[in-house]
């Protein structure tokens, strides 16, 4: 936008006169208005001299630069992941990344715009009760994206885990400390072990095995 306040003289002639004016953008052609003038109507001379403003709406239209090739950064990717059953841990190679849902963030490269696509790196979902599962993402670029600045273009990822057939949950004993909970399964052990040695006729000495160290 060209602003310029206007002399004494250029409102008494109610003429103005205004320089070469020229326009750029990254990725659009310069666009070069000549100089020259505006004449001032009764009106717009009332606004100027009540210290208003006069605008003139003409609108440039900027040609697009074909050779653009964009530039680094300028434009980023948002991939929301998901996964069902949720809760899976997401990893991008060897990083653990977020557990699911979660949203990554990825930069456009002048290189997706040329060849118009993006591709990831694979992401691996790992759930404790379900089977890992990887993608290999590859996502369309637009190549006129590469005129934009400043925008998130959104994509999403969806998981859907196997169960695993071997899993088996952990057994969790409440209201217990770690050392009770050892005691409990080394007293659980030596049960099964005593049941077996019953039926050998030992069981006095296991008895005496399982007794308190005072």
């Amino acid at each position: 936008m060209y602003v310029r306040a206007l002399t004494e003289a250029e409102l008494t002639a109610a003429k103005a006169d205004f320089p070469e004016l020229v326009f750029e953008k990254p990725g659009y052609q310069k666009f070069h208005l000549p100089p020259g003038s505006v004449t001032l109507d009764p009106a717009a001379l009332r606004v100027l001299r009540d210290g208003g403003w006069v605008n003139n709406t003409d609108k440039i239209i900027l040609q697009k630069d074909m050779a653009f090739e964009g530039i680094d950064g300028a434009n980023k990717i948002k991939l929301t992941v998901n996964s069902e059953p949720q809760g899976a841990r997401v990893y991008s190679g060897s990083k653990l990344v977020g557990t699911t849902p979660l949203t990554l963030e990825y930069n456009i490269r002048t290189v997706n715009y040329s060849s118009g696509v993006s591709r990831l790196a694979p992401l691996v979902a790992v759930h404790d009760a379900c089977l890992p599962e990887r993608q290999d993402l590859e996502l369309r670029i637009d190549p006129d994206w590469r005129y934009e600045n400043g925008q998130n273009h959104e994509y999403a990822a969806l998981f859907l885990l196997r169960r695993d057939p071997n899993y088996a949950p952990p057994v969790i004993v409440q209201g217990q400390s770690r050392n009770q909970r050892n005691l409990n399964l080394n007293v659980r052990r030596e049960k099964d072990a005593l049941d077996l040695l019953q039926q050998a006729g030992q069981i006095g000495i296991i008895f005496k095995s399982l007794q308190p160290v005072q």
